[in-house]
């Protein structure tokens, strides 16, 4: 194997990595080896939450029975400096080892940051006939990542806890993990049968895939080796600690609680997402009815009755009463844009059963009766809606979205009354499992459809400190136009204006629409 020589220590020479950044990436492998094979042999290590914290006392066998007052002084106060060496010494290599993966990272960053940037055009074009090269982290990576083959377990989890960073922050690297390395490490972390140190490694693999998945949840891989580990491994170190909340005992919890109050938190939902169709009705007026008439429609019909308002025939031949009743379907509607003050600075007319020399009666005609009425209509639902999309974006989405993480990844076991031990449940509070799963599922939908569509009137959900953002907040006026009203006028238009058939301008029963921006 080549070498270099720095020293008196031995460099590797990594293909794609700087000779610069080899000491460093060496050095950081080292010291955080020398962690985990001195001072963590018992203990699992969260490699993205490691702080350099006090070591716990160590327990120290009680000494003979000494001579005298003396001699007992004496022993306590060397007993008192050992124990103070030790610790002391813990901490510098703790500090040691987070000090040189601090200096790897900050030099991986700056190196693998400078990318070549020139105007000159013969060389960006020999630069896209070359071989797309490895990039420097993920040539560390794969050089620390082949240490998890070593047969000593101290160096597998040092290797990891250097890996676990890089994944974390390249994506590159954790493409090309995912595809090509994950599944057959997690069958060998399953594997491993070497005791107490084996499940360390395998509790330390549950936090890196633990981070990834509720990281990068667009990826069902890192959730789905998640799984994996719970099935085959279940018996880990970090569940048993008295520091660490075991993840499938916090399952359990959160899925009895939903199990408790699921059905209530259903009812409330139901209701203000009822509430919430309510208002989108009125804000976003429907075509062909009252709209006290009509039941609150879902939100997710809104894609439907953009494709059903392109869909009028307007040549001749029709029928009479469909005629009718959408030349009175559309005056309505846009008597109601009128007097909201939507089409401001356009002319609106509507002709019914008449020529071009002699209009009907228009929709400004029409609006001062209802002028008043309509506006606080959309006044107050708009207010309405806004307290709803409030209350449900903070408080009910969380609750949805948890108990749903619950009831899907939690076991089929209880705590036996009066027992401290699991049992299996019964085959109806499965079944009530499933019908509360699917049913929490179909409101979550319904509620993402009602903050989606509140979103798209200017109603954006409060962060978390209760306020919107101030680019954000919705308008105190009503002045945005609604995208299907403007396609209608422009269908229209364009029907009234273009193709032969639909020239003639002598029919019975004609609607013009003028609309000028």
């Amino acid at each position: 194997r080549s070498s270099t020589t720095s020293g008196a220590v031995d460099l590797p020479k990594i293909p794609g990595v700087p000779p610069d950044l080899i000491p460093l990436l060496v050095e950081a492998l080292k010291s955080t080896r020398k962690v985990f094979q001195k001072d963590e042999t018992d203990t699992a290590v969260n490699p993205f939450q490691l702080e350099e914290d006090e070591p716990a006392d160590h327990n120290v066998a009680a000494a003979a029975a000494p001579a005298s007052a003396l001699n007992s002084v004496l022993n306590r106060l060397q007993q008192n400096n050992i124990d103070q060496a030790a610790a002391k010494n813990v901490k510098q290599r703790r500090r040691r080892m987070l000090e040189s993966q601090q200096q790897f990272f900050t030099a991986l960053g700056r190196l693998g940051s400078n990318k070549r940037n020139t105007n000159n055009l013969q060389e960006q074009q020999q630069h896209l006939h070359q071989k797309p090269k490895k990039s420097i982290p993920f040539a560390c990576f794969h050089y620390v990542w082949k240490l998890q083959e070593h047969k000593l377990m101290d160096v597998r989890r040092g290797s990891l806890n250097v890996c676990a960073k890089l994944l974390a922050g390249d994506d590159h690297v954790r493409h090309v993990w995912t595809s090509n390395h994950m599944l057959e490490w997690l069958h060998s972390v399953v594997a491993a049968r070497n005791g107490e140190a084996a499940m360390l490694w395998q509790s330390e693999t549950k936090w890196v895939l633990q981070v990834l998945a509720d990281t990068y949840d667009t990826e069902p891989k890192y959730m789905v080796g998640l799984r994996l580990l719970h099935q085959r491994c279940p018996r880990t170190v970090d569940m048993a600690s008295n520091t660490h909340v075991s993840p499938i005992a916090q399952l359990r919890v959160d899925r009895d609680f939903a199990m408790l109050h699921g059905r209530k938190e259903c009812e409330i939902v139901e209701k203000l997402v009822g509430r919430a169709n309510s208002c989108l009705f009125v804000l976003v007026p429907r075509i062909g009815g009252e709209q006290d008439e009509v039941s609150a429609p879902s939100a997710d019909d809104d894609d439907e009755d953009d494709d059903l308002d392109g869909d009028i025939d307007w040549e001749e031949g029709d029928e009479q009463e469909a005629q009718e009743a959408h030349a009175t379907a559309v005056e309505q509607t846009l008597a109601v844009m009128e007097a909201t003050g939507r089409l401001k600075g356009g002319d609106l007319e509507v002709s019914l059963q008449g020529d071009n020399d002699n209009p009907g009666p228009t929709a400004s005609a029409a609006a001062p009766s209802t002028d008043d009425k309509n506006s606080e209509k959309l006044v107050l639902a708009r207010t309405k809606l806004e307290r709803i999309s409030k209350s449900l974006s903070t408080r009910h989405m969380k609750r949805l979205t948890s108990w749903l993480h619950a009831l899907s990844n939690a076991d089929h076991l209880i705590q036996q009354p009066g027992s401290s031990s699991l049992v299996a449940m019964s085959k109806n509070q499965v079944r009530d499992i499933a019908e509360l799963r699917n049913r929490l599922l179909q409101l979550k939908t319904a509620v993402s459809s009602i903050l989606a569509s509140a979103n798209k009137l200017s109603i954006v959900a409060p962060t978390e400190d209760g306020s919107a953002a101030p680019e954000a907040r919705a308008p105190t006026n009503l002045t945005n136009v609604p995208r299907r009203h403007e396609n209608l006028a422009r269908s229209m238009q364009r029907r009234r204006l273009g193709g032969a058939g639909s020239t003639s301008m002598q029919r019975s029963n004609r609607i013009q629409v003028k609309y000028r921006r």
